[in-house]
């Protein structure tokens, strides 16, 4: 059974067909490239299955539900995250507090909870911290946590936001040219993570 299905998906920008009739079909646990030339609708195709843009025609499937319609944060509420082809680290923040804004969608504790630090928000943000430290350690960059996410090279905060999308354990990830710019030894370390 598919994990992610997508079928006879179109998506159209001003009577320009950008997509037409796109069908992929993505197991549990496999991995799949896109492959094609700039401006083929790569990106276009991971923004209309995040839901960042309405697809005119088709379907898509995310573990049995859905998604058209949804919005992003419903559908990334579901289990499926992506990264882009632009770093996409806040400035000024440190590589922990980044990975740490991958778990917005997976708290539990309410805004009067979160507003008086309450136990339970307390115990969901220590809960959360391991979660990003041990991502880090995963990525082999737990070393950087306490460094600002825009001193990184852009390699380092490739593997970051690669790292955060991992940390909140998605069925699904969607990487956006995950080794445009990377070294190659940067490309070996992203395939041996992948």
């Amino acid at each position: 059974m598919s994990i992610l299905s997508i079928s006879c998906l179109s998506v159209s920008f001003g009577g320009l067909n950008v997509l037409s009739d796109v069908n992929i079909d993505v197991k549990k646990g496999e991995i799949v490239g896109i492959i094609g030339p700039n401006g083929a609708g790569k990106t276009t195709l991971m923004n209309a299955v995040c839901g960042n843009i309405p697809p005119s025609g088709g379907r898509i499937v995310l573990d049995g539900q859905v998604l058209n319609g949804l919005s992003p944060d419903q559908i990334a509420a579901l289990g499926l995250r992506r990264t882009f082809q632009a770093s996409q680290l806040f400035p000024g923040m440190t590589v922990l507090e980044n990975m740490m804004t991958g778990f917005h969608l997976g708290g539990r504790t309410g805004v009067f909870g979160a507003a008086f630090r309450s136990p339970s928000m307390r115990k969901e943000e220590a809960r959360m911290l391991e979660q990003a430290r041990q991502a880090l350690r995963y990525v082999r960059m737990e070393q950087y946590a306490e460094r600002r996410g825009d001193e990184l090279s852009f390699g380092q905060q490739r593997i970051i936001e690669i790292a955060r999308a991992l940390a909140s354990e998605p069925s699904v990830i969607l990487l956006d040219e995950p080794a445009v710019g990377l070294s190659v030894t940067r490309v070996e370390d992203l395939i041996a993570l992948l």
